[in-house]
């Protein structure tokens, strides 16, 4: 576990830098955070309990999901064909 909880320490650390930086600490303070965390198709219930408990004692507090690496290219991609579908192109 304390291995797992490292990772996600230094990744939730990074991702409060990154947000920090780009938005500021006055909107960074009156935001609720949701995360999404992928996770293998094949795991287990238990795994996935470990991997929410490794992520929350890593720093990940509030909404964190769960969700299968084939649910989440999934929704990439029919985010991008919707994306591709409004996008309008000059031809000159």
């Amino acid at each position: 576990m304390d291995v797992a909880a490292d990772y996600f320490r230094c990744l939730y650390q990074y991702i409060q830098s990154v947000v920090m930086n780009t938005y500021g600490e006055k909107f960074l303070a009156t935001q609720t955070l949701s995360y999404v965390i992928t996770v293998p198709a094949l795991w287990s219930d238990r795994l996935k309990a470990f991997t929410r408990r490794a992520a929350s004692e890593g720093g990940f507090k509030g909404k964190v999901t769960l969700v299968t690496e084939p649910e989440a290219a999934a929704l990439l991609k029919m985010d991008l064909c919707h994306f591709q579908a409004t996008q309008s192109f000059s031809t000159t």
